[in-house]
């Protein structure tokens, strides 16, 4: 983790802002920032994320998760270390555009179709014909409680 001041660089194309209790969280195409207060953390590949570039960022009461183009990472509050979820198991492929958390799910939207995370089961089901879905590109998810929405 480079702890930085400076970097216009790292802000450059189309940058993700989400906000939590604790602060922010800007997700890149070259780092994942943290800012609290003014303090600002970059967490790259050298610090555990599958890819520098972060497309999604998510940030809930228990982790934060991050949508990149070579796998899906998470990390616990209150750790620094990254967990990495890759294909073909549990992912279809390390290509994720996207990542949505609710109560009770973790929705990813890949190249090669949509996977759930059951946080109650601690268990990854495939997003297919259920949800009137295959293993087509899946670009975006957003859960909103009651329902989910791919794109």
């Amino acid at each position: 983790m480079l702890l930085h001041s400076t970097s216009a660089r790292a802000l450059s194309r189309y940058p993700q802002v989400v906000h939590d209790s604790e602060g922010s969280w800007i997700a890149s195409d070259e780092a994942l920032i943290r800012i609290v207060s003014d303090l600002w953390l970059f967490y790259t590949t050298a610090d555990g994320l599958p890819s520098d570039r972060v497309r999604k960022v998510v940030p809930d009461e228990r982790e934060v998760w991050a949508a990149t183009p070579n796998g899906l990472a998470r990390m616990a509050r209150g750790s620094r270390r990254w967990e990495v979820y890759r294909a073909p198991q549990p992912l279809p492929t390390d290509d994720v555009f996207s990542v949505a958390v609710d109560e009770n799910s973790v929705w990813v939207a890949t190249a090669a179709g949509g996977v759930r995370y059951d946080k109650q089961k601690r268990s990854w089901a495939p997003v297919t014909t259920m949800y009137g879905l295959d293993k087509r590109p899946i670009y975006d998810v957003i859960s909103l409680g009651q329902g989910v929405w791919f794109a």
